[in-house]
Parts: structure tokens; C-alpha cells; sequence
């Protein structure tokens, strides 16, 4: 009786553990700059929304082992791939990030009430929001003055 009773605690003080060290999640369709769901969006959609890129580059995905191409523009890129974006770049504060309206120089204090798994589970000046419907995840890195520097999204 006493092994199980221990036994129990072990397992109830891991679960407790292991919940507290889990992010926030969001859906993929809150994956929206200025308002507009830009994940996995065709290329044709991108370009109607924020128009012509100030420029393109040929990319290689290294996982995919597929080429595609990075359209550039003013602090913002998207990278895309069969024709359609795969993972996005921010670094200029005239773009809001999911219907919060993240932005970048908002202190990180600002996702303390958002986010509060990913702020307390903050580290090496980067917040992780990870995707509850797909194998991706957004990181936001923050300056040591805790504001944001750059919004990104990635995939596993």
C-alpha cells in the first residue's frame, strides 16, 4: 500500500510538472498579419493583400529538399513554397500579429495576459505560441529591455 500511495505522488508530481512546462497553443487560422490569415495562403492572395514584393530570392528547403522563394517586404518576408506561404519573417512595427494585435516594440508584458504558459516559460529572450492544429510554432525574440524584435513562424 505504501509503494502504490508513493507511487501515485511520483506520478501525480510529474503530471503537475510536465502541465506547467507546456506553451500556449493557437490555430493556425489566427496566424494573421494585419488582419489577414496568412498561413498557407496562395501566392495570388499574398500579392492581392500587401501587393508586389520589393523583391524575390530563390530559396532552398532544405527538409523538403525543394527550392521556393522569399518574397521581401518593408521588414517583413515570406517564405513560399508550391506557390503558397510556408513560414513568415516580421521585423517592422507597421505589421500586427493575430487579432491581438502583437507588434513589434510592444513590450513582452503586453502577453503576460495573452500567453501566460509561453510568458512564464520564456527563455533565451524568445517566446514560443505553438500551433494546436498543425507541426508549427510562432517565436517572438525580445531585446534585454523585454521588447519584441521579431515575430516568426516555423515549422518542426
Amino acid at each position: 500500500m505504501k509503494k502504490l500511495f508513493l507511487i501515485l505522488t511520483i506520478l501525480e508530481f510529474s503530471f503537475i510538472v510536465s502541465c506547467e512546462a507546456q506553451n500556449n497553443n493557437i490555430d493556425s487560422s489566427q496566424a494573421t498579419i494585419n488582419g489577414t490569415n496568412v498561413f498557407k495562403t496562395p501566392v495570388s492572395s499574398l500579392l492581392n493583400v500587401f501587393g508586389e514584393p520589393v523583391s524575390k530570392e530563390n530559396f532552398f528547403f532544405e527538409m523538403e529538399n525543394t527550392m521556393g522563394k522569399i518574397y521581401y517586404y518593408d521588414k517583413l518576408c515570406f517564405y513560399v513554397k508550391d506557390d503558397k506561404v510556408e513560414s513568415f519573417v516580421i521585423e517592422g512595427g507597421q505589421y500586427d500579429f493575430t487579432s491581438d494585435d502583437i507588434n513589434i516594440n510592444d513590450k513582452i508584458d503586453s502577453l503576460e495576459n495573452i500567453y501566460p504558459k509561453s510568458y512564464s516559460n520564456r527563455k533565451n529572450y524568445e517566446i514560443i505560441i505553438q500551433f494546436s492544429d498543425v507541426d508549427y510554432f510562432i517565436s517572438l525574440h525580445y531585446s534585454k529591455e523585454n521588447v519584441i524584435k521579431k515575430i516568426e513562424l516555423y515549422s518542426y
